[in-house]
């Protein structure tokens, strides 16, 4: 009953519970009637021999989240609908905004990019899913003058030996000279930062691999391009393995995979230009028009 006399009535999820304690009336809010009693009493009595009046106030761990006589589970289900403290969400359109401008740079400036930039770049990359969890990937971080040059001098030695010849019959003459200045032209050479993303081979199989790898390092280049930075995924180096191992001090189960330019941007790029999904979807069966 209340003060008045009225029988307490459960209107909504904000209902107020007294319970009288050493002669004084302390107040607190009442647990919701789904998880209290399984399912919700809509405008039903509080009975004075409620169960829950009796139970005495407990706090489920450090986590700071009241419980009337319940289960651990229940109080973690609640702080489960909560949002974490010091976070705040992203826009979905944020989201799709950030990925449709995604684009590979090969121009870049000579501004430096701090180390507590470069970690929250890394951070992005170890938080992308990984077969079993076995996240099997190492990266070196490299900003020595002259290990970043002998590192594209393989890039630039691949491009000479074959690649500019098989990426001439292939690319449009657009994506042509992009490619050209930054490979051969040296605009990754101005990149700061070069980040060589490799694979441990002892924590996944040298096959499947790349599977782990590649999420992590897309997520890398999303991060660059959410803090305004020009970053590029780089594989050509890789026909240089025992090479790039050496210069590096990989061990023999640590494998390269790509090498990414970080860097301030030189010029601005437009969104990125894709075929609609449409004209590479399948509806059932291939050939069947999304």
């Amino acid at each position: 009953m209340d003060r008045g006399g009225r029988r307490a009535w459960l209107l909504d999820d904000h209902a107020v519970r007294e319970r009288q304690g050493s002669g004084r009336a302390r107040r607190r809010a009442a647990l919701h009637a789904l998880l209290r009693d399984g399912h919700r009493r809509r405008r039903a009595h509080v009975q004075d021999h409620d169960a829950a009046r009796g139970r005495p106030l407990r706090r489920a761990g450090n986590q700071g989240v009241p419980v009337l006589g319940l289960a651990r589970r229940v109080a973690h289900h609640v702080r489960e609908q909560l949002p974490a403290r010091g976070r705040t969400r992203t826009g979905v359109s944020d989201f799709f905004d950030l990925v449709h401008r995604q684009r590979a740079h090969r121009s870049f400036t000579s501004e430096p990019v701090d180390d507590a930039t470069i970690g929250k770049l890394l951070d992005a990359a170890v938080h992308a899913p990984s077969a079993e969890n076995r996240q099997p990937w190492e990266f070196v971080v490299v900003r020595d003058d002259a290990q970043r040059t002998t590192l594209l001098d393989f890039a630039e030695k691949a491009w000479e030996a074959g690649g500019r010849a098989f990426a001439e019959a292939r690319l449009t003459p657009g994506l042509m000279a992009d490619v050209e200045q930054g490979i051969g032209g040296g605009g990754y050479r101005d990149a700061p930062v070069l980040i060589v993303v490799c694979a441990d081979v002892d924590r996944g199989l040298e096959v499947t691999v790349p599977s782990s790898i590649f999420p992590a390092t897309q997520n890398l280049l999303l991060a660059a391009t959410a803090l305004g930075l020009a970053s590029a995924l780089t594989t050509i180096s890789m026909g240089f393995t025992t090479e790039l191992q050496h210069l590096l001090d990989l061990p023999a189960h640590v494998i390269p995979q790509a090498v990414i330019p970080i860097g301030h941007p030189a010029k601005p790029l437009g969104p990125a230009r894709r075929e609609p999904f449409e004209q590479h979807t399948h509806r059932d069966r291939y050939g069947h028009a999304w």
